[in-house]
């Protein structure tokens, strides 16, 4: 008999109840003040009613949302949406701040607001240099904000304060290299598993990301949707096995994850505009 996994553990911040409530909309800390003490490492877990953003200024960091896992280098950012799992493992003494919101706040901006938008789908942004630095400005300010005397004004130059560097972030991604050093994964993968005949949602999966940002990115740095290169690949590799092997066309397609010869041979004619056969032909294969 199977025993049943064990469920993540809920908090309001981590290791606090999650019936306690944030006195107000947002709470920040840097990195230190909790993940030190749990030897850099905060297992997984979920916020029901909270959501988070986490900048990493300096150090690295292993990274877990939902089932998916990556390792990243400062700077980056993780986008948490409410109720959805993750965990962390740090450098020790890695730099940053953690800013925890309340659902709440969401919900009284805009439905097309790109805040709200943004805290819905849980990612890892990797921002620019420039962005990096005023992240960073802006984060040592709100620090500054623990020291003012608590009152009303205290109160609302929090929140304001608060609002302005979550709208930063959500805006902070470096377009251009977040998607190639995504392809640049996607590649890996491919070469990994296209043997397996693996779904574009399964290595969006694997790469932590919705298969839109895979296709996105893809399209933008190979030219190219993630089926269409995968494919390619797998043609490239056919092609390399029926020259320069001595494999028969149904051994080619077994080696390449191909059940059916006769529905490998009519991939490669869509493919290369040759069926197999004629490709050995040409090469003086028998």
């Amino acid at each position: 008999m199977t025993s049943s996994p064990r469920p993540v553990p809920a908090f309001s911040l981590f290791g606090e109840d999650v019936e306690e409530e944030l006195p107000e909309y947002f709470h920040w800390e840097t990195i230190e003040a909790r993940s030190a003490s749990y030897h850099w490492e905060i297992s997984n877990h979920r916020h029901p009613a909270l959501f988070q953003v986490l900048f990493l200024k300096e150090g690295t960091a292993e990274i877990a949302l939902d089932r998916a896992s990556s390792s990243v280098e400062a700077p980056a950012l993780v986008i948490v949406p409410a109720g959805r799992t993750h965990g962390f493992r740090f450098s020790d003494h890695a730099d940053g701040l953690v800013m925890t919101g309340r659902k709440a706040f969401l919900q009284l901006l805009g439905a097309g607001d790109p805040l709200r938008r943004a805290m819905h789908e849980a990612q890892v942004v990797l921002p620019s240099t420039e962005a990096a630095e005023r992240l960073a400005g802006l984060a040592d300010q709100l620090l500054a904000c623990e020291i003012i005397a608590a009152d009303a004004n205290r109160t609302a130059l929090r929140a304001n304060l608060a609002e302005a560097w979550l709208r930063l972030a959500v805006t902070a991604r470096d377009v251009a290299g977040e998607e190639e050093g995504l392809c640049e994964r996607f590649k890996t993968l491919v070469e990994q598993h296209c043997h397996e005949h693996w779904t574009v949602q399964a290595y969006a999966r694997e790469l932590g990301c919705t298969p839109r940002t895979l296709a996105r990115a893809t399209r933008e740095t190979l030219e190219l949707s993630p089926l269409e290169y995968v494919n390619r690949r797998l043609a490239s590799e056919a092609r390399r096995l029926l020259n320069f092997t001595n494999a028969n066309v149904a051994q080619v397609a077994d080696a390449l994850g191909f059940e059916d010869p006769s529905y490998f041979s009519r991939f490669y004619l869509r493919m290369t505009g040759r069926r197999p056969s004629a490709e050995r032909r040409q090469f003086g294969q028998p």
